[in-house]
């Protein structure tokens, strides 16, 4: 009985996997920056960290005005003896700072002000994150379906030959069965790809503000760049959104605790009017000088300063913790990640040749009548899972690198 040969030639299905993919003249070149631009230029994120920016001019503002001063005005009448007389007084007080309070509530507002710019910065650094997370994710899906269409079309392109073969009377119809169950086995697992792809596609349009209909091809290498230095790591860590949002919340509190500690001391309230004397037989006019202080006899502010000493205490603590995280999971991150990538690296190209050299081997078996169908079936199953592990693996990298990225500030160069 005659044998289908069917020769495909060299594999490319991993090669494709691995490189950007070309945008068509109908779809739209999707690269990770422009991701992460398109997310963080929606309207609503502008006015989001428009809003967050106000709010920390505003605080610095409220803290820089002087106290308003006070007018007031006293009349007083008074009869007898069958006279009148009319006493009026005009002045004008103004509470001065003499403790420096005042000051300090001024640096603790401009570090308030510093936490919300750095508030913004976390977010979006945040937001970058689940850019980047969710772009893998549909690239990774994009991989996986793609794959599985190329070998699709490949067993389905020998079943369609070996359906002539026995319709001719040339090949087993027990061969045909076989093989087409392997063919349906394959077409479910690229419906279900399809769907996936559909699904993360739709997050990440979503995300980025495109409609989810869009059109639009993924342009980075789903494996992962080199690691940076750990050096450099830890200088960028340093300048983290978080920790600049700590440190300015650990400054806002200190400030705040010292303006606490000299409120103890009282204002002093400073009052400059006119007095007028209108009445029988009296036309007389003068100036009032008034001095007031509050005597702290019952309330000394012991409790705002405890608070506030606390406070302070608390977030200084809180950055030093986050710090320390920061840093210990970076070298921990970063090791994974490096002996991942090399681990992936040197699987590459083993996986090509082994799959290559596999399929090949069964298709030249079976068309001499060397092997049996039930051994094509399975090297083609067995190649695929190969291909497929290897696409696992670099996905399980690239998240990887992803989760070390997270330690650096939003504007490094390996923050991709």
């Amino acid at each position: 009985m005659m044998r289908l040969m069917h020769w495909t030639g060299l594999l490319p299905v991993l090669l494709i996997s691995f490189v950007p993919m070309q945008a068509s003249a109908q779809s739209l070149s999707l690269s990770l920056d422009t991701a992460f631009d398109q997310a963080l230029n929606r309207n609503e994120i502008t006015q989001q960290f428009e809003a967050l920016r106000m709010e920390g001019i505003s605080m610095e503002q409220i803290a820089s005005r002087l106290p308003n001063p006070e007018f007031s005005f006293d009349q007083e009448e008074v009869s007898g003896g069958g006279s009148e007389t009319t006493e009026r007084v005009y002045a004008l007080s103004q509470t001065l700072d003499i403790s420096g309070e005042r000051t300090f509530r001024y640096k603790a507002a401009t570090a308030a002000k510093r936490a919300k710019q750095s508030e913004v910065a976390l977010r979006a650094h945040d937001i970058r994150n689940e850019v980047r997370a969710r772009y893998f994710e549909a690239l990774y899906a994009q991989r996986q379906a793609r794959t599985l269409d190329e070998w699709l079309e490949r067993i389905a392109s020998l079943t369609s030959d070996l359906r002539t073969q026995v319709e001719r009377g040339e090949a087993s119809r027990y061969d045909l069965q076989r093989l087409e169950q392997t063919r349906l086995g394959f077409s479910a697992m690229q419906s279900r790809a399809q769907a996936t792809v559909t699904r993360q596609r739709a997050r990440l349009l979503a995300l980025v503000g495109l409609p989810v209909s869009s059109n639009v091809t993924l342009t980075e290498d789903l494996v992962p760049p080199p690691a940076p230095t750990l050096e450099a790591l830890h200088e960028a860590a340093e300048r983290h959104p978080e920790l600049n949002m700590l440190s300015a919340l650990s400054d806002e509190a200190r400030f705040s605790a010292r303006a606490e500690r000299r409120a103890a001391l009282p204002d002093l309230n400073v009052s400059l009017g006119v007095k007028t004397i209108r009445g029988t037989g009296a036309n007389e006019d003068g100036y009032v000088l008034g001095l007031s202080v509050p005597l702290p006899l019952f309330d000394r502010r012991n409790g705002q300063t405890g608070i506030a000493a606390a406070r302070a205490a608390d977030r200084n603590a809180e950055y030093h913790l986050i710090r320390i995280k920061h840093l210990a999971e970076i070298e921990a991150d970063r090791a994974a990640y490096v002996q991942l990538r090399e681990h992936l690296l040197s699987q590459i190209s083993a996986a090509e040749t082994s799959a290559e050299s596999l399929v090949t081997a069964a298709e030249a078996g079976y068309a001499g009548a060397e092997q049996s169908v039930l051994e094509l079936a399975d090297a083609y199953e067995v190649a695929l899972n190969t291909l497929m592990d290897l696409l696992s693996m670099t996905f399980e990298a690239r998240t990887a690198h992803s989760e070390l990225v997270t330690h650096l500030h939003g504007d490094h160069p390996n923050d991709q």
